[in-house]
Parts: C-alpha cells; structure tokens; sequence
C-alpha cells in the first residue's frame, strides 16, 4: 500500500508540476495571409491561410514549407481542412475541394457535381463520406470526394456555415442561427435547437467527449447528453464568450476564444467548468482555430498570423482513489459504435506485463495499443480506427493469468 501511495502522490505532482510550468510557444507564422484552418496527423500540421494557400509544419511546427503543389493558385482562402490519417481535405473558397492522400505533399481536385466558384465554409468527414458546407448549400459525397450532390432537401436552411460529426450523427449550423442534425447513414435534417437562446446560437463547431456533445455559439459553450434533444449552457467561468472552436483529447476539452480577452479556455471536468490557460500568449490573443495530435495542442489566430502550440498533459491514472483496485477488469468501449476513435478503460489489481491488442473478427492481430509493465490502478487509452474499415472488431487485456476479450463496432 505505501508504494501505491508514493507512486500514486509521485504521478500527482509531476502532473501538477507540468500543469503550472506548460505554456504557450510561438512554434511558427505563415508568411501571408491570417490563419483560417488547421489540421493535424501525427506530427503533421496543415495550416490554411486566408490568402497564401496551404503551408505544411512537420516535427509538431518545428520546420514548415508550402505545400500547394497541385492546387490552382498559391493565393488561395483555405476556410477549411479535416482529415482521416494522412488523407487531408481542403475547401477553398470559390474553387472547391482538393484532397491529399499523402500528408500534403500534393493536391487533386474533387469538384464533380459542385457549382462553380463555390462559397466554402466547412468540410466533414467519415469514412468515405465527405460533406460539404457553402453559402449555396450543403454538398454530400459517398466517394471521397469523386462525386457530389446536394443533400437532402429537408435542409431548408441553405446557407450553411459550420459542420461537425460526431459518433453517427452530422450536424450542419445555417448563417440563421440555426442547428440542424441528421443521421450519417439516413441523411433526414430536424432542427436541433432546443435550449439556445434566441439570437445567440451561430454554432461554430460541435464536437463529443465522454457522454456529452459540445456546441461552440457565439455566446459561449453549450452541451448536451440526451443524443442532442436539447441543450444547456456549458460556460462556468466563461460566460457568454465567442467560441470559435472546440478541440478534444482523452481528458479535456479546449475552446478558442475570440471575445473579451481572447486566448484558449480548458476544462477538465466534461464541461462543467473553465479555465483560461494563455500562459506564453501575447495580449489579446483572440483565437480562431483549435487542432491537436496525441501530445501538443495548436491555435491559430493569435497574432493574425501565427501558429502556438502546448505540450498536452497526458496521465495514465485516472482514479482519484489512493485504494488498489479489487480487480482486473477491461470496460465496453464507449462510444459504440464508433468513428473514428473511442476509450477504453482498465484496472489492474496487481502489477504486471500489461497488453492489449486489437484484433479483426477472424483473430488476426491488427494492432498492439499497450505493450509494457503498468503498477496497479486505472488506466484509460484512446484508439484511433481512422486506417480501419467498417466492421466487428475485438480487443484483449492480457496481464499476469488475466484474460479478457469484448466487441467493437466501427461504422464509417
């Protein structure tokens, strides 16, 4: 037990320790244009610019190069950027899509079945569904990218601002105020309005973490927990703030603030509560855009032109509980289904070789997500099935004599 307790009380102040001393770091600029969109695979980073096209960081921002090889013109308005892995996503406005398949390096163009001198504002993606957001509407396609339609006309609203998928839902914010929701696989839009404030919910983005779903308005962070039904306020300690973005990791959600003081705002309980974190930021650094890879966050705005990042705080233990678990044990995935990513979370009773591998559902391994020696506690790890298709799938917990397998279903 007293081990326990030291390693417990060691893993504690190291991470508060890292918590007082992590800051901001100017890690580049672009040199033309303001920052409009980021993206982020491994330590892979593509910034789109509003005038300069697209510049490719490599080594967390370390060194960073153009990367327009392929698109029509180096002065483009890069208004957004997603990806899957190394397949990256570009709308520019009044040109279209573009897509990489190789972490930048060069650019094709998907167009078919878009007007011309589109108006884009916003891309999603899953699996091999693309959806487009401009000011003439709202763009769909089940190829990535090769061809595209409107989508279903039950989307009244046709000036379409803002995107976001989470689990098997899309929802679309309109230049009306308002949000709209559909499934994935039955593109149906209702309005999804319930609990915002008239006048004060130009979604910007929305996202999940744990059980909830975040919208960011410009009149601060709204959440929900009944699948989207209706929304509460979410902004102890942030007010009525513009949020212009929202990121998730394991543990904590971001959100970029472009109102008041601006900088980026953290919270560590699912939402129930902010805090500033603009420790290494200049005065007033209203913030635009969010991305985050397994170790660094990165914020775009701040300056016009500059790309900051931070060291993500990233610890095992997660039971604030001093006391040694009474069992092994290995919890459902949640969620699930899932695209393209889920927790899982552990308990180990004893120390031991700790293992857990992910395998297809005819038990060929597919990956190894832990390998090494682990103290007894409660542990939570993020897998990404973003290089995985649709399917059944299976993971393990192997320690000491402990064994035990469930399901996973991953639906793109």
């Amino acid at each position: 037990m007293r081990k326990t307790i030291s390693l417990f009380l060691f893993a504690s102040l190291f991470f508060l320790f890292n918590q007082i001393t992590a800051q901001w770091v100017k890690t580049s600029y672009i040199p033309q244009g303001s920052v409009e969109s980021i993206a982020v695979n491994g330590t892979t980073v593509l910034v789109g610019s509003q005038s300069g096209g697209i510049y490719r960081f490599t080594d967390n921002g370390a060194t960073w190069a153009e990367a327009n090889n392929g698109l029509p013109s180096n002065t483009l308005d890069v208004s957004a950027l997603v990806n899957e892995g190394s397949n990256f996503y570009a709308g520019i406005k009044y040109y279209g899509v573009y897509i990489s398949t190789d972490n930048g390096s060069s650019w094709s163009e998907a167009v078919n079945g878009l007007p011309n001198s589109p108006y884009v504002t916003s891309i999603a993606v899953s699996g091999n569904k693309l959806f487009l957001g401009t000011l003439e509407g709202l763009y769909y396609s089940p190829d990535k990218g090769a061809n595209w339609s409107i989508t279903d006309t039950s989307l009244t609203d046709t000036d379409v601002r803002s995107l976001g998928i989470v689990g098997q839902d899309i929802f679309a914010g309109t230049y009306t105020d308002n949000l709209y929701k559909s499934p994935l696989n039955n593109i149906n839009w209702t309005l999804s309005n319930n609990g915002f404030p008239a006048y004060t919910r130009a979604v910007r983005t929305v996202v999940g973490h744990s059980n909830k779903i975040f919208a960011a308005t410009n009149m601060g962070t709204y959440s929900s927990d009944n699948g989207s039904s209706s929304w509460t306020a979410s902004n102890t300690g942030m007010g009525n703030s513009i949020v212009s973005s929202l990121v998730v990791n394991e543990n904590n959600i971001f959100a970029a603030i472009g109102s008041g003081d601006g900088g980026v705002m953290e919270s560590t309980d699912n939402g129930s509560s902010w805090t500033f974190i603009n420790d290494g930021f200049p005065q007033y650094p209203y913030t635009v855009v969010l991305a985050a890879n397994s170790t660094t966050i990165f914020a775009g705005g701040p300056g016009g032109n500059s790309i900051w990042s931070r060291t993500l705080q990233v610890t095992e233990v997660e039971d604030e509980n001093i006391g040694v678990p009474l069992k092994y044990s290995i919890s459902q995935n949640y969620p699930n289904p899932f695209n393209p990513a889920t927790t899982i979370n552990y308990t180990l009773r004893e120390s031991g070789i700790v293992k857990i591998k992910i395998y297809d559902i005819l038990a060929k391994e597919i990956r190894t997500l832990v390998n090494k020696e682990q103290s007894s506690g409660s542990y939570q790890i993020n897998f990404d099935a973003s290089n995985l298709s649709s399917g059944v799938y299976l993971y393990e917990l192997s320690v000491n004599d402990f064994h035990s397998i469930k399901k996973m279903n991953i639906i793109k």
